[in-house]
């Protein structure tokens, strides 16, 4: 029974949070709409940064299984930079830019897991999908991984860090531009046909 009251009370506050921020939602605020007590609430998450740092925890581990399935099911590696990009700007549809700036200023814990995610997590995802794209002859072979997966590591983190400048500009448009420019870079000549005729299809 109190597995299925976690498991319930974690999944309403992610989807607050998502849509509101951390800021606005308060302990009360999911007490009231699951129709539990606080004191119930509370026996189970101490205070209101423990539920966001389980919540988030819960998000990012999603995230990666699923970055991790796009990656294996896509058809070659600039499929996989496309699928993984177009899912990304999928859950910044879902996701309130203020979140990340309420977690950035006011629960450091929270925010340095979302930075660790993309400086290691993401890094080591880019770095096999550059190896992927040269072995399959997509990508250029005169390249170093590490230094390339670092820059784009780099620059998404300044997309992070800085969301609502990028929301000003278009967020959408600029997790394209973000991506054309990071490929652009990188293809062969094979690469650059293909991401054209991908193109083409697409619109």
């Amino acid at each position: 029974m109190d597995d299925n009251i976690i498991i319930e009370i974690r999944e309403f506050a992610i989807a607050q949070f998502m849509q509101y921020g951390v800021k606005s939602v308060s302990m009360d605020y999911i007490s009231g709409q699951l129709g539990i007590s606080k004191k119930t609430l509370y026996k189970h998450f101490s205070n209101k940064e423990e539920l966001i740092d389980m919540c988030m925890s819960d998000f990012i581990r999603k995230e990666k299984e699923l970055i991790n399935h796009l990656q294996d099911t896509s058809d070659d590696a600039i499929h996989a930079m496309k699928n993984i990009t177009k899912h990304i700007m999928s859950t910044f549809r879902k996701m309130r830019p203020q979140l990340l700036c309420e977690l950035q200023k006011y629960y450091k814990k929270v925010w340095k897991k979302i930075i660790d995610m993309q400086s290691i997590f993401i890094k080591e995802q880019i770095t096999d999908n550059l190896k992927r794209g040269m072995n399959e002859g997509l990508y250029r072979f005169n390249m170093d991984p590490e230094i390339i997966s670092d820059l784009y590591v780099q620059q998404a983190l300044q997309i992070t860090s800085n969301i609502h400048k990028y929301e000003n500009l278009g967020l959408e448009n600029t997790l394209n531009q973000h991506l054309l420019y990071h490929l652009y870079g990188i293809l062969s000549l094979n690469g650059i046909k293909l991401l054209e005729e991908l193109n083409l299809i697409e619109q």
